[in-house]
Formats: structure tokens, sequence, C-alpha cells
């Protein structure tokens, strides 16, 4: 399932700031599928940890910037979500982060 999160506003004017416009699009995402941290938590005391990531960008945003994102299948063990990064009608970048579910407590990984 592909969701597509329009971000308004000032261009990102470094790629830290690209990089929370990427997690500001996985955590609507996760919303919409009734995965986010708030539900994890309570219902299932978990919360999701990023383990690894990589970003790309060809060039830093100049105006408006649109973050797609989508979940691959995933495994017992690892969530991939991957991002575009669009000005306009250009893809300027992308990404993709693995996540794992750890407990909130343990901090281990749950399958």
């Amino acid at each position: 399932m592909e969701e597509i999160y329009h971000i308004t506003g000032s261009a990102p004017g470094s790629l830290w700031e690209t990089m929370e416009l990427l997690q500001q699009a996985a955590t609507g995402h996760s919303h919409d599928l009734q995965i986010h941290f708030e539900r994890m938590l309570e219902e299932f005391h978990c919360l999701w940890m990023i383990v690894r990531g990589k970003v790309h960008l060809d060039r830093l945003p100049q105006g408006e910037v649109e973050i797609r994102t989508w979940l691959r299948k995933p495994s017992s063990l690892v969530s991939i979500r991957d991002y575009s990064i669009w000005e306009g009608e250009e893809e300027i970048g992308y990404g993709i982060y693995s996540w794992v579910l750890v407990g909130a407590e343990s901090r281990k990984a749950v399958s």
C-alpha cells in the first residue's frame, strides 16, 4: 500500500531537515495503518526502532516537497519502509529505513 504525504512550507535546508520530513511521513502512515506509537505501546508494550537507514538526495529542495512512503511486506523481524522525495514533477531523492519492533521495557526485538 502506498501512501502519499504532501509536505508544505519552507524547503528543508539540510539533509537533517529532510530526514525529519521522512519521519513525519512515516508517523502519518503508521496512524493510517493503526500501527502508531501510542497503540503499539499501550496495547502491545512495544516500540518501533530504526536499525538501519539510507537517504540519498540529488540536491536539496528549493521549494515545496512531497514525500511518498510505503511499506514492503514485513518479515518476522524487520519492516522496510521506502521513501521517494519529490519537488514538483522531479524525483530528487529516496530513502529506505529498516524498522524492528522492540519490547518497551527490554528494548529487545520481538517477532
